[in-house]
């Protein structure tokens, strides 16, 4: 078959000779990006039998999690008891590394039923990014170990070639620079490749159709889009994120930074305490993103706190870095950089001290880490990317979907694949907002309901065999403040990596088996076998006994107790009304007002046999 050669100005690319004459490598599914969704799209489609390429520029996989710096997750309060089995696994994982390692205080039982190595106020698990990263190499080393998954650091998507019809990517380009310092190319034949990049960079090179930046209001028709014209460049901020050890009497000030005066306006704790609570705000800056509470601990092993600072004074917003050439990324980089270190040394040298700590100014007691995040200047690796290129894709997920809904749950899709919440719409500052003509509204006090997200939010217009696995969905610039967050990223790089494992298992593309009721069931009866919620129930984690019937029957059968609360309730009594529609279901007719929901979810699942396999 005739391919077509496709580059961009975007990214430094290689020759076609090059292209040409390296081995070509077939594979089920390339994941492009080891972030977040990178890492679960690629678990995902290995469990499900496909075989799997995880390429990620950086050392570390995880994304958010590790290479960006930001295991304190945002998150909802219900995670504990929603997050999807994978999860659930991982934060597992990682809190059995500080329980092996260490001893627990008897105070840190006061503070949350799960034990949270940060003790944190952002999140119910925070931990070091190192952490992170170990807790996913166990999470993915079964299919590593079966040898259907095979991840590659160190290593970029750099051409790609296309079909006759220009529609699908035949061939992927990778260059890896190995231990040696040495380029390595490979080039990938893939079925499906599921793009979980930092910035959505393999949608342009690969020619997929995106959004990027702010739209209007005439484009959207969303309450709180801008009401002036659109602004590609108009992404949110990103911030450099590192680790800071409080290191009591000592000065460990660095050097003024020498963007520092640029920078300075913004540094404020915007009123919080340093680190004691006061009546009008309980809890301190120092406590926000902290990844390690000593307090915690009954060991000498760990004697300070760490804490991970990202907070709105290193939020970086002068230039935008998606648009940018690779020259001026490394440019956006550096003041990122600087405007970051900029706000360490005014914690250090100007911030006010609370009066517990004795007043005047600034906290030398801060000891900036180099040791923790896999760099030499102790800044992430990457910085943490808010917004990226999204996909026009089938459906886009709007702002109004998300929140102004009549019931207590967002907008239901009937080909949901994945589940997320989170308490607002969250904006930061973005590219070019003190020039923009008009006010931007601001949606942030408008909470969001527990929403869902669709099979077609992952699939492009267009027929192109890429898939969204992360922040790059079909979303808008403000509907992505809800769904850019780590555990909504989670799911969504988890139902990526199902579905293109299936579509390459059957035969069938995501738009047909989205298409067709019967293979759209399937998936979602697999997700859902996985442990993967796709309806919101609150109070019913993925291994409760009901788990599996309680979604089925709200996925197939369209029965759930309310629409005014989120529970399940799976020990309360089936009311009448509820009796009227069960009761019509097959192997349901002889249910009763004694019985209770969690037996009704049971008895649905014994009703189903297993499902025969799909057959090509």
């Amino acid at each position: 078959m005739k391919k077509k050669l496709i580059n961009t100005g975007i990214l430094s690319l290689i020759s076609s000779a090059a292209c040409l004459s390296a081995t070509v490598v077939p594979v089920d599914v390339l994941v492009v990006g080891g972030g977040t969704g990178g890492v679960t799209a690629a678990m995902a489609a290995a469990q499900n039998g496909a075989q799997t390429v995880l390429i990620e520029e950086t050392p570390w996989i995880g994304g958010q999690f590790t290479s960006q710096g930001l295991p304190a997750s945002d998150e909802h309060g219900y995670i504990e008891n929603t997050a999807s089995r994978s999860f659930s696994f991982f934060r597992t994982l990682v809190r059995n590394q500080f329980l092996s390692a260490y001893k627990r205080s008897k105070s840190s039982y006061s503070y949350h039923k799960v034990f949270d190595p940060g003790n944190s106020w952002v999140s119910r698990l925070t931990h070091t990014p190192e952490s992170a990263r170990i807790a996913l190499v166990q999470l993915l080393k079964p299919v590593v170990d079966t040898g259907r998954l095979k991840i590659v650091p160190n290593t970029r998507a750099t051409t790609v070639t296309k079909t006759d019809d220009g529609k699908r990517v035949a061939t992927v380009t990778a260059e890896t620079v190995d231990e040696s310092g040495t380029t390595v190319t490979t080039v990938y034949a893939p079925k499906y490749i599921v793009e979980a990049t930092l910035l959505g960079d393999f949608l342009e090179l690969a020619g997929v159709p995106f959004s990027v930046g702010i739209e209007s209001h005439a484009q959207t028709g969303e309450p709180a889009a801008y009401p002036g014209d659109p602004d590609p460049k108009g992404n949110q901020c990103f911030t450099f994120c590192y680790i800071v050890e409080y290191c009591p009497n000592t000065n460990n000030t660095i050097a003024k930074p020498p963007l520092y005066d640029h920078f300075k306006k913004h540094y404020s704790l915007n009123g919080y305490p340093f680190r004691h609570t006061t009546p009008e705000k309980m809890n301190g800056f120092w406590q926000y993103r902290r990844c390690l509470a000593a307090a915690q601990f009954d060991d000498p092993l760990i004697k300070n706190d760490l804490a991970i600072i990202n907070w709105g004074s290193n939020d970086y917003a002068e230039r935008d870095l998606i648009s940018a050439t690779p020259a001026e990324r490394e440019e956006i980089r550096n003041e990122g950089k600087q405007m970051s270190l900029g706000f360490l040394y005014w914690l250090q040298t100007e911030c006010p001290r609370d009066p517990e700590d004795g007043g005047g100014k600034g906290y030398p007691e801060l000891k900036l880490r180099t040791d923790l995040l896999g760099t030499s200047d102790g800044l992430a690796m990457e910085p943490y990317i808010r917004e990226s290129r999204r996909i026009k894709a089938l459906t886009t997920i709007k702002q109004n979907d998300i929140t102004s809904q009549p019931t207590v749950r967002a907008k239901l899709y009937d080909d949901a694949v994945a589940t997320g919440l989170y308490f607002s719409i969250d904006i930061h500052s973005c590219v070019g907002d003190a020039k923009r003509p008009l006010k931007p509204k601001h949606p942030g006090s408008k909470a969001t309901k527990p929403f869902q997200i669709p099979l077609g939010a992952l699939i492009p217009q267009g027929g192109s065999n890429v898939l969204a696995g992360q922040k790059n969905i079909g979303v808008t610039h403000l509907s992505n403040g809800s769904t850019r967050l780590h555990p909504v990223e989670w799911e969504i790089g988890e139902a990526a990596g199902t579905v293109a494992a299936m579509a390459v298992k059957i035969n069938k593309t995501p738009e047909e088996i989205r298409a067709d009721k019967k293979l759209l069931r399937e998936l979602q009866h697999t997700l859902i076998r996985q442990g993967q919620p796709i309806f919101w129930y609150i109070d019913l984690p993925w291994d409760d006994t009901a788990f599996q019937g309680a979604q089925r029957l709200a996925i197939d059968e369209g029965w759930y107790p309310s629409t005014k609360h989120s529970n399940f309730l799976p020990n309360n009594a089936l009311a009448k009304k509820d009796l009227e529609k069960l009761q019509k279901i097959e192997g349901l007719g002889d249910l009763t007002t004694t019985c209770s929901h969690r037996y009704a979810a049971i008895k649905y699942m014994q009703t189903k046999t297993p499902e025969e396999e799909i057959k090509d």
